[in-house]
């Protein structure tokens, strides 16, 4: 059971790190620009298709639909209920980026915005964030909607939602309107 929630801890903290350094990459005093999902990309080489989705239906009771220039992974080996990586397919990205979903027991009966406060989160509250609605539920975005946390109708798990970029990234908009388009379409199914 430590080894889990270690296991978990780690992760959190790694991909709040790697998301920190590899979306923005900010060097100390300089600012960025935030880009709005719904403005096109002026550098956009590959637009999504709006009239081609896949749905993915989750064993763990959601579903989701994503742009078919992107494909699902299950990790087998992840030690949570369940992790899942939507990638960007390679002829469109050379190295992997995408966005990664995974699940974990909700065992204290948290809210998101109760984990994201405690101790194992890894979260910095101080910063921006705020809410929004994932498949009816609230659910709390932070690192401006590269990072999502929700638990489940029934509050037996917590769902992630998070982007990781590669540094050779070409079109950083595309990967956000992936990350839209599923979370316009996530739904619970129980």
């Amino acid at each position: 059971m430590n080894k889990k929630i270690i296991t978990i801890i780690s992760s959190i903290i790694l991909l709040a790190t790697l998301i920190t350094y590899i979306v923005y990459d900010l060097k100390p005093g300089m600012e960025f620009e935030k880009v709005s999902i719904d403005q096109p990309s002026a550098v956009s080489e590959v637009e999504i298709d709006n009239n081609s989705f896949e749905t993915y239906e989750s064993k763990m009771g959601f579903s989701f639909q994503y742009p078919a220039q992107f494909f699902v992974m299950e990790d087998p080996e992840a030690g949570i209920p369940e992790r899942l990586f939507v990638l960007i397919k390679k002829e469109l990205d050379e190295d992997p980026s995408g966005i990664i979903i995974s699940t974990a027991e909700n065992k204290d009966n948290q809210t998101a915005l109760e984990w994201l406060e405690g101790p194992y989160s890894g979260a910095d509250l101080s910063k921006e964030h705020g809410t929004l609605d994932l498949g009816g539920q609230e659910a709390i975005f932070l690192e401006g909607g590269t990072w999502i946390v929700a638990v489940t109708p029934d509050n037996k798990y917590r769902i992630s939602l998070a982007t990781l970029a590669s540094p050779n990234l070409k079109n950083g908009d595309f990967l956000f309107l992936g990350m839209d388009t599923i979370l316009s379409s996530f739904k619970f199914s129980r």
